[in-house]
Order: structure tokens, then C-alpha cells, then sequence
């Protein structure tokens, strides 16, 4: 048994992918802990792969029949849940991936968090994790939870299990039944919600998504550790320019021995991962430049929150220090 476990999960229509993102993870990204599926409802002659390759599978009971949120995420979402139940204590941390996820690089950035770390929500503000704003419902969770500032993504997270009760499990699903009808974005609000103020953001090299790869040649040399795909960007769709780096790594999930374990691709130390966020900021600028002519910093403002948190909320901490303003990770 190691210290640390990476996680997946996946159902039968998701065996592939899940191949393909532990196949990334070893070829990649130099993983020397556990490997574990939750496994939901997935046949038992489609898990021996995954034994035989030393995987360990956990079943998942499903913990609901409705769909979760407003956005209708299927219930399988909520196996998430299972990470804070106290079988997960035997390892010292955790950390999950998406199945819709290529990891290209070193993941030793995730193997000692503190507290539970996760990158930044697509949508970034916390009030856009939820919906029905009129609802008493709604008014109810606000005053039970100040519904201000920023939210994280439940794609890519690792936090240790220090932080696992007896009653975190049973609170999640509580979270579940009495919000569900407010929240937007599957588990994410809930998560969001359990963890409010209580977890440390994780650079954006550790989910970004490819929507701006115009070309093969650009996905080849696209800028991240892992690499996180929303609809209708999917690497196994044959049109996506990522389909031949993902059909790779599927194929490679048949050499994979945990026996023997290569080192990673591309190491990412903390100093790299700031120059290439820089890089990355920098080349934005030059291409969005007509914003500072036109003097719309307001509108830059904006879009350099969305594309660069890692930068903008840095940046909003200073100017809160001379200027006392809101309170960093409070800003609306």
C-alpha cells in the first residue's frame, strides 16, 4: 500500500476512458502511489483488465435515481462522495481526475496538499453554481452561505485524508438532498458549498481546457499538465485534434506494469509553472492589446479573470492591501 492514490470513476460506457487516463497518468506523469477505479455498475469481465493490472477497483452503490442539478448530470457523479468515506484513510492523500482528462506531465504537485486543493470552475463565481435565484429555497441557502467570490472544479482535486470524519460522507449527501434543486453543475456546488473556506487553489497548468487548440500542431504542444475536455470537445471523437495523442495513450494502456514505473515526461517545478502561466498571460495580452488602446480595461478586466485566475486574483490581492478593498477569494 502506498501513501497516495490517484481516482477515477467510471461506468460501463466509460471503460475506455478510464483506460486512457491511467495510461496517461503512468506513461506521463512519473505516479508512484496507488491507482484506483470506482468502478459504477461496471461488469466484473470488464474490470479484470483493471485487476490484472494491479488497479484496485472499489464498487459504487448509486446513491441516486435523479438527475443532479439543473444541468441534469446523471447520478454517477455523486460516487465522488465515496473519496470521504473512511476506507479512503488508508491512504495520506488523494487525488482525482475526470476520466475526460490526458495528463502530460509530473503530478508530484498534487501528492502533499494541506487542505483540500482544487483549480478554478470553468464559470469561476460561486453564485453561478447555483440556479432558481427567486426560489425560497435559494434564499435559504443564502443565509446559511455567503454565495460570493470564486468556486473550484471537481474534475482535477487532491486533498488529504486527514480531512475525512466519521460524518463528511453522510454531510455531502445531506448537502444533496436538501440544495439539489438549486444547484446548476452536478456535484460541483456541493462540493463547493462543504468546502467553503476551507480549500487552496491549484495553478490552472492542472486543468486547462483546449478551446483554443486550432490546429493538431497546436494540441501537440499545448501548454498544461493535465489537459481537461468540456462538451463538445471530446478526445475520442475522431474530429477532435486531440484524438491521436488520446488514441496513443489508449493503445499504451496494454504495456502498462506497476511493476516498473518510468519516470515523467515533463517535470513541472513550481518556478516552471509560473513562467509558463506568464508565457501564457503574455501571449494573451499581444493578442488582446486592443483593449488597453481602447482604454475597456473594464473589459480586460473581465476576460483576464476568466482565461488567467491564477493571475487575476493574485493581482486583486494587491490592490486590496493599498486600496482595502473586498477581501480576497470574496470578490464578486
Amino acid at each position: 500500500m502506498k501513501k497516495e492514490v490517484l481516482v477515477t470513476l467510471a461506468d460501463k460506457r466509460f471503460v475506455s476512458q478510464a483506460k486512457q487516463l491511467f495510461s496517461s497518468v503512468y506513461w506521463n506523469s512519473g505516479w508512484q502511489g496507488d491507482y484506483l477505479l470506482l468502478s459504477h455498475g461496471i461488469p466484473e469481465k470488464d474490470l479484470v483488465w483493471f485487476r490484472k493490472k494491479g488497479i484496485i477497483v472499489k464498487d459504487c452503490l448509486s446513491l441516486t435515481s435523479k438527475k443532479v442539478g439543473s444541468a441534469g448530470h446523471p447520478g454517477i457523479v455523486l460516487d465522488k462522495f465515496y473519496l470521504f468515506t473512511p476506507y479512503f484513510k488508508r491512504w495520506k492523500t488523494v487525488t482525482f481526475l475526470d476520466a475526460d482528462i490526458i495528463v502530460r506531465g509530473s503530478l508530484n504537485g498534487l501528492t502533499k496538499p494541506r487542505k483540500f486543493s482544487a483549480p478554478l470552475a470553468s464559470g469561476i463565481d460561486f453564485k453561478k453554481e447555483f440556479t432558481n435565484y427567486r426560489s425560497s429555497l435559494f434564499h435559504q441557502l443564502k443565509s446559511s452561505y455567503p454565495i460570493r467570490g470564486i468556486a473550484f472544479n471537481t474534475g482535477v482535486f487532491s486533498f488529504p485524508t486527514s480531512i475525512i470524519s466519521p460524518s463528511t460522507f453522510q454531510e455531502l449527501i445531506d448537502l444533496f438532498k436538501k440544495y439539489n434543486d438549486v444547484c446548476m453543475y452536478g456535484e460541483e456546488p456541493l462540493f463547493n458549498l462543504h468546502f467553503l473556506g476551507k480549500w487552496r487553489l491549484l495553478s490552472s497548468l492542472y486543468n486547462r481546457y483546449p478551446v483554443d487548440a486550432l490546429s493538431v500542431q497546436e494540441a501537440r504542444v499545448y501548454p498544461a499538465i493535465i489537459i481537461h475536455f468540456v462538451a463538445p470537445c471530446k478526445p475520442w471523437k475522431p474530429e477532435s485534434f486531440f484524438n491521436e495523442e488520446w488514441t496513443y495513450n489508449l493503445e499504451r494502456a496494454e504495456l502498462i506494469d506497476l511493476s516498473h514505473r518510468p519516470g515523467p515526461t515533463q517535470s513541472w517545478f513550481l518556478l516552471k509553472i509560473y513562467l509558463t502561466e506568464f508565457k501564457i498571460l503574455f501571449r494573451y495580452l499581444v493578442k488582446n492589446y486592443r483593449f488597453f488602446i481602447d482604454h475597456k480595461l473594464g473589459v480586460f478586466g473581465k476576460r483576464l479573470k476568466r482565461s488567467f485566475p491564477t493571475f487575476y486574483f493574485p493581482l486583486k490581492r494587491i490592490e486590496t492591501l493599498f486600496y482595502n478593498k473586498k477581501k480576497f477569494l470574496k470578490l464578486e
